[in-house]
């Protein structure tokens, strides 16, 4: 049996499977789920989102805003926009996270020695 590929899924979803359409959902949750806990941790203005599950956003994008906003600790936070990116601008999204990341995520000294 072949693998099925994002878009394979995204494609039976808008054609009336059920079971496709219950796996994207369940995505675009854990997505907005992820998302939050980005949002309590450094409350960004803008997120910005890409890859194969974009082209679905019509009907995905509110079950992430949904996620997002259930479970952001302030009312306030999770307002951030929501940026949909084409998957060509995936490269500089990539440097983009980086630069903004590492300095939150990166520790200084990795490990000591203790004689």
């Amino acid at each position: 049996m072949a693998a099925l590929t994002v878009e394979d899924v995204i494609s039976r979803s808008r054609h009336g499977d059920a079971l496709a359409d219950t796996a994207l959902r369940a995505t675009a949750r854990f997505l907005g789920v992820g998302l939050a806990a980005v949002v309590n941790a450094v409350d960004p203005s803008h997120i910005y989102v890409s890859g194969e599950i974009t082209s679905a956003w019509d009907r995905l994008g509110p079950v992430v805003r949904a996620a997002l906003d259930e479970r952001t600790l302030e009312p306030s936070r999770g307002r951030a926009d929501i940026v949909v990116v084409p998957p060509q601008g995936l490269p500089r999204l990539r440097g983009a996270a980086a630069l903004v990341t590492t300095p939150a995520f990166a520790a200084p000294v990795v490990a000591r020695h203790v004689p």
